[in-house]
């Protein structure tokens, strides 16, 4: 009876280990958290663009409400794992900040098409950028209601998000350059 006993705690414990390690969102994981490392020369290359970028943008004056909100959009992408190569955990809650973050990043820029004139292509670089803000909801909602899903295909997700994230960034330095080039004429 007591080896009986024994064999199934065991076989509970191996499934539960099991369970958090195979499908680590889900409602029996207790990290509910999965590691991932980006692509180095990615990373390296989305880190030239990135500085690049604060370099051009710290040196115009901050009047206009695009150069203003800049800096609030910048700390959508100056995430720790989007900028590292080393292995970063990326746990559930943090899935939610990112959310309110892109969310946050998306209000600013519909802002910019409420309260800003802009030429017509100007404004379709606008709309790039935001849609590439859903996009990057979209993706981030799915990872948070992915309790079933394997770890490989979570770390799939995890590779699209960081994609959407540095495809976002270029709709907005071409959105912030266009903006800028047409507040200079």
């Amino acid at each position: 009876m007591k080896k009986t006993i024994k064999i199934v705690a065991i076989g509970a414990l191996l499934l539960l280990a099991g369970v958090n390690f195979f499908y680590p969102y889900s409602i029996f994981s207790m990290n509910k958290s999965v590691s991932y490392s980006g692509d180095r020369y990615l990373i390296a290359d989305y880190k030239k663009n990135l500085k690049k970028f604060k370099q051009h943008h710290n040196k115009q004056p901050k009047k206009e409400r695009v150069a203003i909100k800049t800096e609030y959009i910048l700390q959508t992408f100056e995430q720790d794992w989007l900028l590292s190569t080393k292995r970063a955990k990326i746990k559930m809650f943090e899935l939610e900040g990112m959310l309110v973050g892109v969310k946050e990043t998306r209000h600013i820029l519909m802002e910019f098409s409420s309260y800003e004139k802009f030429s017509m292509e100007t404004r379709m670089f606008l709309n790039t950028a935001i849609e590439s803000c859903i996009e990057i909801e979209v993706i981030l909602v799915e990872i948070m209601n992915s309790e079933s899903e394997s770890r490989k295909t979570l770390k799939g997700l995890l590779r699209n998000l960081h994609g959407s994230y540095l495809r976002s960034f270029d709709a907005f330095v071409t959105f912030y350059d266009a903006s800028e080039a047409e507040r200079q004429k």
